[in-house]
């Protein structure tokens, strides 16, 4: 993955933040925390949420992980919830009737 193009599920770009100073990851560690490049390991059903209140690369990179999951013959869904971002998500499992309490919550009720 070229630099230019980072994403929440390839870690490259924590190396190129001054954040990493304090972290101190390097790249072995780095693709340890990346997501899409074990993609096709996954051995359980996905779901991957993101909030409609996020950026819209955000919103791509979600996507995009979820169709590289599929790709794997892999079963994954992908949703978006209205009017929610990374700090209210979790709102939702506070809800009998919120999408995620029913789809996670729900079933094993």
């Amino acid at each position: 993955m070229s630099r230019g193009k980072h994403s929440c599920f390839v870690a490259t770009s924590i190396l190129f933040l001054g954040k990493n100073k304090e972290i101190r990851l390097n790249q072995k560690e780095v693709e340890l925390f990346s997501p899409i490049l074990f993609a096709e390991k996954m051995n359980a059903p996905l779901n991957v949420v993101v909030g409609s209140n996020e950026g819209n690369e955000f919103i791509r990179q979600a996507e995009e992980f979820a169709a590289k999951v599929k790709s794997f013959g892999l079963p994954c869904e992908n949703m978006i919830l209205e009017q929610t971002n990374h700090f209210s998500i979790l709102d939702h499992f506070s809800s009998d009737q919120s999408l995620l309490w029913k789809t996670f919550m729900k079933p094993h009720s």
